[in-house]
């Protein structure tokens, strides 16, 4: 039997990280993870050495984070060894293309062209999981701002956890990207 991770993917600025960290906190308490890769420990890349598809150490609700793309130097996530290794759950995050592209401009620098392909490649991952066999569902930053509560209950339902975990912030980062 596989073990079960709950892998959340997004284009960059897309608010995965934010909703990673929500789901390892209902699922295991406030551990402090930072919601950078595998949620063993606060390293991004503690999985590097084995093609990212492990954790470093051991955690009672595994929980993996990747933006598409992940670091400086872009790379992209190991998504059929995943499905290969794990009872997966795939949480797809989507935030409006321009505000998320904005985003990227001013957090990482990245050229217009890079930001215009790396959003292609994102969204041709997104359409090959949402295609597969695996589990999925799509998470929607603006819908998350708008039914805050309600759409984490609906998220939770279809994760299967029990929790009442509520952010203490819900703020909507969009208005400083909408002139």
């Amino acid at each position: 039997m596989k073990e079960k991770c709950i892998f959340v993917i997004g284009p960059e600025s897309s608010g995965s990280t934010f909703i990673a960290k929500v789901i390892s906190t209902a699922l295991n308490g406030d551990t402090g993870w930072n919601g950078r890769g595998f949620n063993c420990c606060n390293k991004w890349d503690c999985d590097r050495e084995n093609g990212f598809t492990k954790p470093c150490s051991e955690v009672k609700h595994l929980v993996c984070h990747r933006s598409l793309p992940f670091g400086e130097i872009s790379q992209w996530p190991p998504i059929s060894e995943w499905e290969d290794f794990y009872d997966a759950n795939f949480i797809l995050c989507t935030r409006d293309a321009s505000i998320s592209s904005n985003s990227v401009l001013d957090r990482m620098k990245r050229s217009q062209k890079s930001r215009k392909l790396n959003q292609l490649k994102s969204t041709e991952i997104i359409k090959d999981i949402m295609g597969s066999e695996s589990k999925s569902m799509i998470w929607s930053y603006e819908t998350f701002v708008l039914l805050q509560e309600a759409y984490l209950k609906q998220l939770y339902d279809f994760l299967k956890i029990k929790s009442d975990y509520l952010p203490d912030s819900i703020i909507d980062a969009n208005s400083k990207y909408i002139k």
